[in-house]
C-alpha cells in the first residue's frame, strides 16, 4: 500500500503543478491584454489616432487573438496539447523579451 500512496501522491503533485503552470500562462495573457489597453492613450498620441479610430487598435488586436486561438487548437488536435502549449509559450517569452529589448522608436 506504500507504494500506493507514493504514486497517489506525485499525481496529486503533479496536477498542482500542471494548474499552477497553466494558470501562470492565463496570467500572461491577461497581463498582455491589459497592457494593450493601458498603452491606448500613448497610442492614440503618437499615431495621431481619433478618439474613434483608437477602437480600432482594440478590435485588430481582439481580432488577431481570436484567429491564433483557433489555429492554435487545431495546431494542439493535430500535434498535442502539450507540445503546442509549450510551443506557445516559448514564442510568447521570446517576443516578449524582444520587446523589452526594443531601442526607443526615436533613436
Amino acid at each position: 500500500m506504500a507504494g500506493r500512496e507514493d504514486t497517489d501522491a506525485g499525481v496529486q503533485r503533479r496536477r498542482w503543478w500542471c494548474l499552477a503552470v497553466v494558470c501562470m500562462a492565463m496570467f500572461m495573457g491577461v497581463l498582455d491584454s491589459t497592457s494593450v489597453y493601458a498603452a491606448l492613450p500613448v497610442i492614440a498620441v503618437d499615431l495621431g489616432f481619433a478618439p474613434a479610430e483608437v477602437q480600432w487598435v482594440v478590435t485588430a488586436y481582439g481580432v488577431a487573438i481570436g484567429g491564433l486561438l483557433l489555429l492554435g487548437g487545431r495546431l494542439a488536435d493535430h500535434l498535442g496539447r502539450r507540445r503546442v502549449f509549450m510551443a506557445a509559450v516559448g514564442v510568447f517569452a521570446a517576443a516578449s523579451l524582444a520587446c523589452g529589448l526594443a531601442p526607443p522608436a526615436g533613436c
